[in-house]
């Protein structure tokens, strides 16, 4: 997500996950992130997370933040 912001970028900094089920070899596992929350004061993006497996079951909930440069 850091590569898409125009120049001269941005930094993803924090993370904050929980993961619903494990991840076992063989899966195919996809994620999903969505803006959630845009802080233009602090020059924040904030993203909702979320990875599934093939099943479509969620092994993985959680946020990120992208700080623009």
């Amino acid at each position: 997500m850091a590569a898409l912001v125009p120049p001269p970028g941005g930094v993803s900094y924090r993370y904050e996950v929980t993961f619903r089920q494990a991840v076992r070899f063989g899966d195919t596992v996809t994620t999903e992130l969505t803006l959630a929350e845009t802080r233009p004061e602090r020059r924040e993006l904030v993203f909702q997370a979320r990875c599934a497996n093939q099943r479509g079951e969620t092994v993985l909930e959680g946020q990120t933040i992208l700080k623009v440069i």
